[in-house]
């Protein structure tokens, strides 16, 4: 590769063979990067021309603070042209803001007197890095800085469903209320500006035990799930 190009098109080589896919399982919190040279790599493979899973745009298109960003209209506006689509994403978005800024101070305050009803996450990824309860609380209290990089949300309050959870030690499943998270996988293709493909790639459902606060399937926090589902005749 060219780590001097301004521009993506260099070769990317690995002990003289040339990489066509680069997947990345990493680079997504701090300990990743843990000299220049892990940066100067980074950069290496963004500008070969390689096919990045994901490329960074990509990558931090799903960041936290950038979700926060999306759930305000007026940025949505910025991307959905139908009044109508952007209703229904307005509809089903958690409440997401920045605790620092100065329209946020109202609801700051509700969080404090009612923290099991919030959430403050980090610019982070990976799993366990959320603030609940009382973290939470000398989190937004606290003023060591850097708050401005949480995003404060409030905490989806999802309804126990019958589980039959089966933990990664095997042996007999126990049968109790779980609380599921349905991911949905996008595939996405573009060369320089323009976009070759768009589209869903499949699901992932992930279930927890309600009391779990944390939903990481590497932290140990929930499990892969098998959903069973039922329609208005009856299982199908």
């Amino acid at each position: 590769g060219d780590a001097a190009r301004s521009g993506a098109g260099g070769q990317l080589f690995i002990n003289g063979v040339e990489v066509s896919v680069v997947y990345f399982h990493s680079t997504y919190e701090p300990g990743h990067f843990a000299c220049e040279a892990d940066w100067t790599n980074r950069r290496l493979i963004e500008l070969s021309k390689a096919v990045k899973a994901p490329s960074l745009l990509g990558h931090l298109a799903g960041t936290k603070k950038v979700q926060q960003l999306l759930s305000n209209q007026k940025e949505l506006q910025r991307l959905l042209d139908c009044e109508e689509d952007i209703a229904r994403c307005m509809a089903v978005f958690a409440k997401q803001l920045c605790p620092t800024e100065p329209a946020s101070i109202d609801t700051v305050q509700r969080a404090l007197s009612d923290p099991d009803k919030w959430v403050l996450k980090p610019q982070r990824e990976g799993g366990g890095n959320n603030l609940f309860g009382e973290e939470l609380k000398m989190r937004l209290c606290s003023t060591e800085g850097g708050l401005d990089q949480f995003v404060l949300m409030e905490k989806i309050q999802s309804v126990p469903q019958p589980t039959l959870l089966q933990d990664w030690k095997g042996g007999h499943g126990v049968r109790t209320g779980g609380v599921s998270e349905l991911g949905i996988f996008a595939a996405h293709l573009a060369h320089g500006t323009q976009e070759v493909l768009s589209t869903s790639g499949g699901a992932v459902l992930r279930t927890k035990p309600p009391t779990s606060l944390e939903s990481g399937i590497c932290s140990r926090s929930a499990m892969l799930s098998t959903p069973f589902l039922v329609g208005t005749c009856g299982a199908c």
